[in-house]
């Protein structure tokens, strides 16, 4: 299993259940597919750019003498926006947002994920599309065949409603809110909300709605889902394979074979998988 560090941007490939250290997982309904391997490289060096320039107009302003208040903003303002180092350090690697628009919004994604998965006191985050190889067959049937027992060993899942802005629309209940978001009609949310046993969830600007278990009576009402295998998962098998079956009747997705991917946690199934990543 692949994880990213949420301070390094780097990530680090574990022994699942073995030597995986205590981590976040993120639960998402990014409609431009998430963030990919390749963007990583765009993020992190955006990410040091941002440091390096910070810290550098840190140590310019420091060292200019004390001035008249106009002047002393004058002169550290035109010296940042047009002195040497501050173009050098600017140009030296590439702006996240100079390299794809879309990529910065996925990449900003991630770095918000990162800080409240600090909140935690974790370190490493997993993000499904960051941290499954698409090149690798054998990664991807890995991952979906063990995408069940991710969530379920998590410390916390993060669910980030980004189709969901609470700060521009009316005041109204965390449930309320929820329905309106495309994140629980996901045929996945089944294996993520029963695996996790913590769930915090968040709207675009990762304002916290409430959690898994403030809203378990509307979860299990809204999803169809047994309310006693959303507080425990090790009763799944007390449910019959109807009832299981029941739970994915409503849910979509955007292929055929994503419904029994999804599935294969819910019955404890392993599947050789090769080809694509599923959406």
């Amino acid at each position: 299993m692949w994880l990213l560090d949420i301070d390094s941007l780097e990530l680090h490939r574990y022994r699942q259940a073995v030597d995986d250290p205590p981590y976040v997982a993120l639960s998402h309904c990014w409609g431009d597919g998430g963030i990919t391997l390749n963007d990583l490289r765009s993020l992190r060096a955006a990410r040091d750019v941002k440091i390096e320039s910070h810290r550098a107009g840190r140590r310019l302003t420091q060292s200019i003498p004390s001035l008249p208040s106009p002047v002393a903003k004058r002169t550290t303002s035109h010296f940042l926006d047009t002195g040497t180092l501050g173009t050098h350090t600017r140009s030296r690697l590439p702006q996240l947002n100079e390299v794809n628009h879309s990529a910065a919004e996925r990449g900003t994604r991630v770095l918000e994920a990162c800080a409240e998965a600090r909140t935690f006191g974790v370190q490493k985050l997993w993000v499904d599309d960051l941290c499954i190889d698409r090149s690798s067959s054998a990664e991807i049937s890995e991952a979906i065949n063990s995408m069940f027992r991710i969530f379920q060993n998590a410390r916390v899942c993060l669910a980030h409603l980004s189709d969901l802005n609470t700060q521009q629309g009316p005041f109204d209940t965390p449930e309320r809110r929820i329905e309106q978001s495309r994140w629980g009609s996901r045929v996945w949310v089944l294996q993520e909300i029963i695996a996790a046993k913590d769930m915090q969830f968040y709207d675009n600007q990762w304002t916290r709605l409430g959690t898994k278990k403030s809203l378990l009576p509307f979860l299990s009402s809204f999803l169809r889902i047994d309310r006693a295998v959303l507080e425990n998962s090790e009763c799944l098998p007390d449910f019959s394979t109807g009832r299981r079956m029941s739970w994915a009747a409503r849910l979509s997705a955007n292929r055929s074979e994503d419904v029994a991917y999804s599935l294969l946690g819910i019955f404890g199934l392993n599947l050789p998988i090769s080809g694509f990543i599923p959406s």
